[in-house]
This record gives C-alpha cells, sequence and structure tokens, in this order.
C-alpha cells in the first residue's frame, strides 16, 4: 500500500500497530489521531519536548480546545507504553520518529506467523 500523505502514513502505522497490540496497548480513534499529530508536528521540525510549543500547535490547527487535553492524551500514551513521557519529555518509539529529510525510513511492515504446536 502506497500513501502520498505524511500524516496519512503515521495514522495507518499507528492504527496496524495497534490493532494487534495487546488490549492494554491498543489505542482509540482520538488517541491515534493525537500521535500521528505529534509524529507529524515532529517530522515538520517541532520539538515534542517543548510542551508549549506542541500544544500551540495542536491549538491552532483546532485538534484540542484546552491546552490541559494536550497533557492528559500525553499520560494516555505514556500509560499505554506508546511513548515515554514526562515534564518536558516526549519520545516517540524509533519506527515513528522520523524527520523532514529521512522519508527512506517511511517504509513499515508487519509480520504476522502462524506455529502449530502439537
Amino acid at each position: 500500500m502506497k500513501t502520498f500523505s505524511v500524516k496519512d502514513y503515521f495514522y495507518k502505522c499507528i492504527t496496524l500497530t495497534s490493532s494487534v497490540m495487546s488490549e492494554d496497548m491498543e489505542l482509540t480513534w482520538k488517541e491515534r489521531e493525537f500521535l500521528a499529530e505529534c509524529c507529524y508536528f515532529n517530522y515538520n521540525g517541532g520539538d515534542l519536548n517543548n510542551f508549549s510549543e506542541l500544544s500551540k500547535y495542536l491549538l491552532e490547527i483546532r485538534f484540542f480546545d484546552k491546552k490541559s487535553d494536550v497533557s492528559v492524551y500525553k499520560t494516555k500514551l505514556s500509560n499505554s507504553r506508546w511513548i515515554i513521557s514526562k515534564r518536558g519529555k516526549f519520545v516517540l518509539p524509533p519506527e515513528l520518529d522520523i524527520r523532514k529529510g529521512e522519508e527512506g525510513r517511511m517504509n513499515f511492515s508487519i509480520e504476522i506467523n502462524y506455529e502449530h504446536k502439537e
């Protein structure tokens, strides 16, 4: 499958990964959208560790109505072990931590194997 949108690439990677994770790591639609926006922000040179900068971006694109919503969703993603987050720290998984100019890394695949045991 090919996609011609960076944001869509991130969203599809997150959605596919979430669908094969254990129940405690599955993301809701809004959490997947939030993570994709964070990946896109990072891709375009944004500093995820700068809470004010990230909040401003998300409020400007009207993803959230309140700055506190960003904290809530950072916590949700951290609790489900998708990101590492605390005050002044937001770390994406290496597969999603892609910046402009690193498009060669934008190749995602999932392999599922069945092993029969007797």
